[in-house]
């Protein structure tokens, strides 16, 4: 657990920043700057997902920033950690259980360096990184997926084919649908006329990352298509062999089971050249349902 605050220079404004808060650390910021307890829970509430709300003085949402690609996806909880904000035009309260990177750099980069300069531009900043977490895990998708669709097509079929192709689905289902409970937050957060720039430059960012995970989402139906479409295609080959096979054994089978029958008068055994001759007439069977096989183009 820890707490940091940051002040802006040349600024009265502040930036608290809590990673991990204890129940008692909620209620000293909750008494500190007059918040909802029951809201401040919401903020450490690990399964939250995206929302907005307005409070008496202070604006409140929750976004969640993508981690990383497991490959067995069961919840958002897995591949995602979530944000909460707490904020007004002097102060900015955020909340996360877990070291989020991109803090850091802000703080640097932004920060300090007198880049950012308003309680806005910083959660516009903050947003754009937890958006771009959505681009790079949407690259890594489409880079797995062309993986696997060279695989599919150029090689073996890999075993579990049909199992991979779901959790990549799962993974790029569930970013999407956080990201369109993101717009939420997007379409509420109010800016002033100098940032609204920064702000469409962050929802054209959330269009096009909508468009991609769709993008994503239809290829992986196709290959779901294409791998049960050429499992179906093997499974037919087999079964064309194996009916190919059985062709050419069923009228020598029964050739066969009828010179096997335990009669007493059957002339034919009697004759030295009878079995010889049977098994010309075996060759020529075979040699028959070859031929026609052939003409047909089923060999």
């Amino acid at each position: 657990m820890a707490i940091r605050t940051i002040e802006i220079p040349d600024q009265t404004l502040i930036w608290i920043d809590l990673q991990n808060p204890t129940k008692e650390e909620q209620e000293e910021i909750a008494a500190r700057y007059q918040l909802d307890l029951y809201t401040l829970s919401d903020s450490v509430e690990p399964n939250h997902l995206p929302k907005f709300e307005e409070l008496s003085g202070m604006n409140f949402f929750i976004v969640r920033l993508r981690t990383k690609n497991t490959q067995h996806i069961v919840n958002i909880q897995q591949i995602s950690s979530k944000i909460a904000f707490f904020y007004n035009e002097q102060i900015l309260i955020t909340i996360h259980k877990g070291t989020i990177p991109f803090i850091d750099e802000i703080i640097e980069k932004h920060i300090n360096t007198k880049r950012l300069k308003s309680i806005n531009t910083i959660v516009i900043k903050m947003l754009r990184e937890v958006l771009l977490s959505y681009e790079n895990s949407v690259m890594k998708l489409s880079e797995e997926i062309n993986e696997f669709e060279a695989n599919m097509l150029l090689r073996e079929i890999p075993r579990h084919s049909l199992q991979h192709l779901f959790y990549l689905k799962n993974r790029a289902h569930l970013s999407r649908k956080l990201l369109v409970l993101t717009d939420d937050v997007l379409d509420s957060f109010q800016v002033n006329k100098h940032e609204r720039t920064a702000l469409q430059d962050i929802r054209d960012l959330h269009t096009k990352l909508i468009v991609l995970y769709d993008q994503i989402l239809e290829e992986i139906s196709s290959l779901q298509n294409i791998y049960i479409s050429i499992s179906a295609q093997k499974t037919n080959e087999v079964m064309k062999t194996l009916t190919i096979l059985s062709m050419f054994f069923l009228p020598l089978t029964f050739m066969v089971g009828i010179y096997g029958m335990n009669f007493h008068f059957m002339p034919e055994l009697k004759y030295p050249w009878a079995y010889p001759a049977f098994l010309g007439l075996m060759v020529v069977v075979a040699l028959i349902i070859y031929l026609w096989f052939r003409h047909k183009k089923w060999m």
